[in-house]
């Protein structure tokens, strides 16, 4: 594996929580990511295909961190501010550990 900036790092790891972000915090948006839609091929993509659902005043007052847990089963930990919140979703794991091998 090439070498990785801590910039590029920095940015790929914003975007993947960020999707994962959303993909928690929004009802029914699990949908978008069943067995038979097709990967997104690459951050910006997921990026701008989650966002499209999202209601126009979504914002975000603190930062967002993800932390998956299990990568084959996609348990997966959101931490903002204070609050922890856990969900299971494999394919959101895979696309946040295909955007961190970027």
């Amino acid at each position: 594996m090439g070498a990785v900036s801590r910039r590029v790092f920095l940015l790929r790891g914003s975007v993947a929580a960020g999707i994962a972000g959303v993909a928690a915090a929004v009802p029914g948006i699990s949908n978008l990511f069943d067995s038979e839609a097709p990967a997104a091929t690459d951050a910006s993509e997921s990026a701008s295909t989650v966002a499209g659902a999202l209601p126009e005043d979504a914002t975000l007052s603190e930062p967002l961190v993800a932390r998956v847990r299990d990568l084959q089963s996609g348990a997966m930990d959101l931490y903002i501010g204070d609050r922890q919140v856990s969900f299971t979703n494999p394919q959101v794991a895979t696309q946040l550990f295909r955007a961190s091998q970027r």
